[in-house]
């Protein structure tokens, strides 16, 4: 999520998260030793898709950043839980509308780099407080409230909150900084059904 060299996470690192997720699913509900193995091989073939893409170049230089989730810098933060977090949504850019669909894209708005101080303000909350739970709550809460018509919107998130159940604690703050790129901000309208809704409850 972190490499990729534009906030248009709709490709490989958004289907890497999701496939893999469902395909634990299926892993973990089925008992046949031989489809246990056919879905743990396509779990790996999705995971190693995304390396596929440390060759991929454009204009003879390497597409992805040279970046590393192990690498965020770990910066001091104060304020409580709620305050960061507060924070870390506040700061999540918008993503673009076009115009001529009358759609919100991918994309968000900005540099790239916007998207980066937010994942390293997560990663260092998450690292200060080891209880995520205020970070999952106000993520699902942007979920219900800000997904626009395209299922991605709901089904990454998703695939986040049951994954980072699965993920140990010393990666769990590296996890929920890569998770930033693509969850819904405050600078997100509501969607149109709860805008619909807050208008019949006036």
């Amino acid at each position: 999520m972190i490499r990729y060299p534009t906030s248009d996470l709709g490709a490989t690192p958004l289907h890497t998260n999701t496939s893999t997720n469902a395909l634990r699913f299926a892993f973990d509900e089925c008992r046949d030793p031989n489809i246990r193995m056919y879905t743990l091989l396509a779990a790996v073939a999705w995971a190693t898709k995304f390396h596929s893409a440390e060759r991929w170049t454009r204009e003879g230089k390497p597409w992805l950043r040279e970046m590393r989730i192990t690498d965020l810098p770990l910066r001091e933060v104060t304020g409580s839980p709620s305050e960061i977090v507060s924070e870390i949504f506040d700061l999540q850019p918008r993503r673009r509308h076009d115009e001529s669909q009358k759609e919100i894209l991918v994309g968000r708005e900005g540099p790239r780099e916007d998207q980066d101080k937010v994942a390293e303000l997560a990663f260092a909350y998450a690292n200060k407080y080891r209880d995520h739970s205020h970070y999952i709550e106000v993520a699902r809460l942007h979920t219900s409230m800000k997904s626009t018509q395209d299922a991605h919107d709901v089904k990454f998130p998703v695939a986040i909150f049951e994954n980072y159940e699965h993920v140990s604690p010393q990666w769990r703050p590296h996890f929920i900084a890569a998770s930033t790129h693509y969850m819904h901000g405050t600078k997100m309208a509501d969607n149109p059904a709860v805008r619909k809704a807050k208008d019949a409850l006036r």
